[in-house]
C-alpha cells in the first residue's frame, strides 16, 4: 500500500491548539510588561519635565504663565530644548502646564490613554497613591502632577 508523506489533520490541529494555548500564557505577560514600560517612561518623562520646570523657578523666582494643552510654555524652550513637549505623550494626550487660580505649577497630561490601575501605579511611585488627593492627582481623561 502506497502512503503519502505529510501531516494529517489531526496532527495539524493539535499542533494549532499548542500554539493557542502557548500563546494564550504568552499575551497575558507581554501585555503586564508593556503596560509597566509605559508607566516607567511617564515616570521618568515627568521627572525630566518637574526638573525642568523647578529650575526655571529656581533661576527666575516665578513659574512660567500658562500655556495651552501641547504648547511649549514662554521661557521654556531652553529648560526643554530636547524634550518633545508637543508631541502626544508616552501614555497618549498632551503635556498641558497650569499656573493658574486652581494650581500653581501644575505638569497635566490631557486626554491620556491609561486604565485606573496604571495611574494608581504612577501615583504609587510619585505621591501617595490617592488618585483624587497629593500631588498626583487622575481621572479618566486628565492627570496633574503638581510642582509645590
Amino acid at each position: 500500500m502506497l502512503r503519502k508523506k505529510g501531516f494529517t489533520l489531526v496532527e495539524i490541529m493539535i499542533a494549532v491548539v499548542i500554539i493557542g494555548l502557548l500563546l494564550s500564557l504568552a499575551v497575558p505577560a507581554v501585555v503586564k510588561v508593556f503596560g509597566k514600560s509605559t508607566v516607567t517612561r511617564f515616570i521618568s518623562d515627568l521627572k525630566v519635565v518637574s526638573n525642568a520646570f523647578e529650575y526655571f523657578s529656581f533661576e527666575k523666582g516665578f513659574y512660567p504663565p500658562e500655556a495651552s494643552a501641547g504648547e511649549m510654555p514662554v521661557g521654556m524652550t531652553g529648560y526643554l530644548r530636547d524634550f518633545p513637549w508637543g508631541l502626544t505623550t508616552c501614555i497618549g494626550g498632551q503635556w498641558d502646564w497650569q499656573n493658574d487660580e486652581t494650581v500653581s505649577g501644575g505638569i497635566a497630561v490631557q486626554d491620556h490613554d491609561l486604565s485606573e490601575d496604571m495611574l494608581k501605579s504612577i501615583d504609587e511611585e510619585v505621591d501617595d497613591g490617592d488618585l483624587n488627593a497629593g500631588n498626583f492627582t487622575a481621572n479618566t481623561t486628565r492627570c496633574t502632577y503638581v510642582l509645590h
